[in-house]
């Protein structure tokens, strides 16, 4: 119980939280619940400036894994889907390493010339990984 006791303690110094039962004393934000906001709303735009990158990156707990995967795939493919070149340029940026976004942002890309230059360096620097 100590490790415990001793985790709330320095909890505190960032959220405020009652005793017995420990819980959080008021709303917290939470940027994981307004990103899923956004998607449901389609408002892929603020989805994507919202997304900082996997969901709990460090974490293996099954629930989290899940839903790390669920937000990613549903953004991407949202976004994908969209056909909107800017919105697939941004999201390429965040994940980076992904071909499919990168070539995506290149076909809709129109008439910014230094982004379309952009995506075809990123793809070419992914297919020359895979030849390593």
């Amino acid at each position: 119980m100590g490790t415990i006791k001793s985790l709330i303690s320095r909890l505190r110094k960032t959220v405020d939280i009652e005793s017995r039962p420990y819980r959080l004393a008021g709303e917290a934000y939470v940027d994981a619940t307004e990103f899923n906001k956004s998607i449901r709303a389609g408002a892929l735009e603020i989805a994507v400036d919202l997304y900082q990158g996997p969901f709990m990156p460090r974490s293996e707990v099954e629930e989290f894994v899940e839903l790390r995967n669920h937000y990613e795939s549903v953004l991407r493919n949202a976004v994908l889907s969209s056909s909107d070149g800017q919105l697939i340029f941004r999201l390429a940026e965040k994940v980076e390493l992904d071909l499919e976004l990168w070539e995506a942002a290149a076909k809709s890309l129109d008439g910014n010339q230094a982004q379309v230059d952009i995506a075809a360096s990123q793809i070419r620097r992914i297919k020359a990984s895979w030849n390593r």
